[in-house]
């Protein structure tokens, strides 16, 4: 009898321990779960976030567009510019290439 008690309280305290450590593994596994959920919020919703962009940048365009003085000579160049700006390719930019240094030759290891 003192046998069976000594052996049942040892499975009870190993079954405690292992317990013991599935809720802390858990836990730990849980809260890293929250943190990568708070940073996709962060970038989904904060300062990363598309809609919060567009939404400050209409704000500002709207504010500029009634800033603006035209005339019938501007309004054909505005015109233009807008047109460029919204097809859907941007306008090709060829620059001309400006070498800052002459090239490196090789040098030849004398043997």
């Amino acid at each position: 009898m003192k046998n069976f008690k000594l052996g049942l309280s040892i499975v009870i305290c190993a079954t405690l321990i292992f317990l013991g450590a599935q809720i802390i593994s858990n836990s730990i596994s849980h809260q890293e779960t929250k943190l990568d959920n708070a940073e996709v919020n962060h970038i989904k919703y904060g300062l990363f976030s598309v809609n919060r962009w567009k939404e400050q940048l209409a704000i500002i365009i709207v504010e500029e567009i009634g800033k603006l003085n035209l005339t019938n000579a501007n309004e054909r160049e505005l015109k233009k510019h807008v047109q460029v700006q919204l097809s859907l390719k941007p306008p090709v930019i060829v620059r001309p290439l400006v070498r800052l240094a002459p090239p490196l030759r090789p040098r030849h290891a004398h043997l």
